[in-house]
């Protein structure tokens, strides 16, 4: 987990940007909240969903989100206990759908 987070840093162009403007958190739910992170002169953006719960959160993706694609999710199969069974989140996100985001985890999509 911790060497995809890394990798991710060093190829992900909004994790090289350390503008303080071009980061937002907004609060989905009291233990849910999104994460944006822009790239420095460009429309990139990482948005990551955080659920501290231990139950599920729906939320409606915002108007200003445009499709994403999933590049990292910890409730894939590669990042669980051997015999754990858990649904992944959807591989592509479109804006203006609902998302049930998974208890105690964290899925991180490039738009």
């Amino acid at each position: 987990w911790h060497k995809k987070l890394i990798s991710l840093r060093r190829t992900k162009a909004p994790l090289q940007n350390f503008i303080k403007e071009d980061c937002r958190a907004e609060a989905i739910s009291e233990q849910a909240f999104l994460f944006v992170r822009k790239a420095e002169g460009r429309e990139e953006k990482l948005v990551c969903l955080f659920n501290l719960s231990e139950v599920a959160v729906d939320f409606q993706l915002p108007e200003w989100l445009r499709t994403g694609n999933k590049v990292l999710d910890s409730k894939d199969a590669q990042w669980l206990q051997e015999g754990v069974q858990q649904n992944a989140h959807p591989a592509v996100i479109e804006n203006d759908t609902r998302l049930a985001i998974l208890p105690l985890s964290v899925v991180v999509y490039s738009l």
